[in-house]
């Protein structure tokens, strides 16, 4: 809040210096001003950051429980959501406004890397059909419901049993990515390439992610696997599919894992 409100002096004193002052002087001081006004802001999305990082390293413990044995008997991500949603009320008592919006996003962003990076953790035939696609589509709709209700204009994730709806543009880093993944978790062997080329066309062919989550399914074996990733490699090449111009949440799960999951 601090940071704003030094930011918002530092712009009046620019507009009352420079009439003032002669040419020569007006472009050090707006330059230097300037500088001041951006570091302020820096720091503010830096304060932001952290705050986002409090929330969760509260979930650190249940979220490397996400698609376990304990995923399927407790309700898991409705639990990291009430957690969220009460250090936003928290938040949201003190914080400016003008960082309400920061703030969403990036708790939005930072809960679905969370989850995308437990997908990738699944083990072998640890997502047990079909209750895991069913459990999964609760998660969604909770996430949806939350994220809905903090940022209805630009944070959806489209219910899983009603359809897409229109995909996310290529470099919108959306929540509507998990309707995309749970559309291939829940496909037959013969279906994955088509829920699988929605997916690919925006975040990129992602053929490591992709065979990992597939591994999970406890219907397909590891023949039923390789064959699907045989086409979908073939399918990538012929059509030379590649990463998106903008770059996607998909560029930095592959980079790295989260912090907070690998420690």
């Amino acid at each position: 809040n601090d940071m704003l409100k030094s930011a918002d002096a530092a712009e009046n004193m620019l507009a009352r210096l420079e009439p003032l002052v002669s040419a020569k002087y007006s472009s050090i001081i707006s330059a230097s001003l300037n500088e001041a006004i951006d570091g302020y802001v820096d720091l503010a999305k830096k304060c932001v950051a952290v705050l986002v990082g409090l929330i969760f390293s509260d979930l650190r413990s249940v979220s490397k429980q996400l698609f376990t044995p304990a995923w399927y008997s407790q309700n898991l991500v409705e639990s990291m959501i009430a957690t969220m949603g009460d250090y936003m009320a928290d938040y949201e008592a003190r914080l400016n406004p003008s960082l309400r919006e920061l703030l969403v996003q990036d708790l939005a962003m930072e809960w679905l890397a969370l989850y995308l990076n437990a997908l990738r953790r699944i083990p072998a035939r640890g997502f047990k059909m079909p209750v895991a696609r069913e459990r999964m589509a609760r998660d969604i709709d909770c996430a949806t419901s939350f994220f809905q209700q903090l940022k209805p204009a630009t944070t959806s994730i489209p219910n899983p049993d009603e359809g897409t709806g229109e995909e996310p543009s290529p470099g919108t880093d959306d929540l509507s990515i998990l309707s995309l993944i749970h559309s291939i978790l829940s496909a037959s062997p013969q279906m994955i390439f088509m829920d699988y080329w929605a997916f690919a066309t925006t975040y990129g062919p992602q053929l490591g992610f992709i065979e990992a989550i597939l591994r999970g399914r406890d219907d397909l074996d590891k023949q039923a696997v390789a064959e699907v990733m045989e086409g979908l490699r073939r399918k990538v090449r012929e059509e030379n599919v590649s990463e998106p111009t903008e770059p996607t949440i998909m560029v930095s799960l592959a980079a790295s894992f989260l912090i907070y999951i690998a420690n």
